[in-house]
């Protein structure tokens, strides 16, 4: 466990672990939705029917849910608290597998695995703890529509309560450009201007080397996304 900690960890860690999925290669055609953002079913149901296709494709989606929080030590100082991460899975197979009319072509089980095989072992890195796939990773739920498979996905983050911070939020200056900075020595900052997470493994994040000047369709400051980063 980390000797580390922030106290915006239960927040951090979604974003974290959403910016991880929507940016990896695998998931470039499947919809990653972030609970915290206030889902509604409409937002799910675009995203599997093919009405809001990714890269093309429809069927399938990945919702990043609230975490629930334990406390495995509770008579622990600080205490120690269990972060319990969750993610589900939701395939139409009648879509999905129709790859020839622009369907996914991913099983719900696949997915499943690949959310395991991305974040098993994972350093969040804005949080500093290791994520670990629980004892039983991989459930099964019944499917509230006929016709779509669901999977739950949990992996688990122990971390402490009487620990000092490790990478603060970066701080933005507004004006004629951009100034970002960050109270962690050696922090990397990412930037983004189009409303993505800025991600070092997002093709359009920026690493900040100096004053910014945006694009003029950026709307500021919805669309400026910043993350700092701290190796090791």
């Amino acid at each position: 466990m980390s000797t580390t900690w922030n106290d915006d960890v239960i927040r951090l860690l979604q974003e974290d672990v959403y910016g991880r999925l929507a940016n990896d290669a695998f998931f470039r055609d499947i919809p990653v939705l972030l609970a915290r953002k206030g889902l509604v079913d409409s937002d799910v149901e675009l995203a599997l029917s093919g009405l809001n296709e990714k890269d093309g494709k429809a069927g399938s989606c990945v919702i990043v849910l609230m975490p629930e929080v334990d406390a495995p030590e509770g008579q622990s100082p600080g205490p120690v608290i269990e972060v319990v991460q969750s993610f589900q899975v939701i395939v139409r197979p009648l879509i999905a597998d129709d790859t020839a009319s622009g369907g996914v072509g991913k099983n719900a089980e696949q997915i499943g695995v690949n959310v395991l095989n991305l974040l098993h072992r994972y350093v969040a890195r804005r949080v500093g703890n290791v994520l670990m796939a629980d004892n039983k990773p991989m459930r099964p739920l019944q499917a509230p529509v006929q016709g779509e498979v669901h999977y739950l996905v949990v992996l688990r983050l122990l971390t402490g309560l009487d620990r000092v911070r490790k990478v603060l939020e970066p701080q933005i200056t507004p004006g004629d450009t951009i100034t970002l900075t960050c109270g962690t020595g050696g922090a990397e900052i990412y930037w983004t201007a189009d409303g993505s997470y800025p991600g070092p493994a997002n093709a359009t994040a920026t690493l900040y080397t100096g004053p910014i000047t945006l694009p003029p369709e950026t709307v500021f400051p919805v669309d400026f996304q910043t993350v700092a980063y701290l190796e090791g």
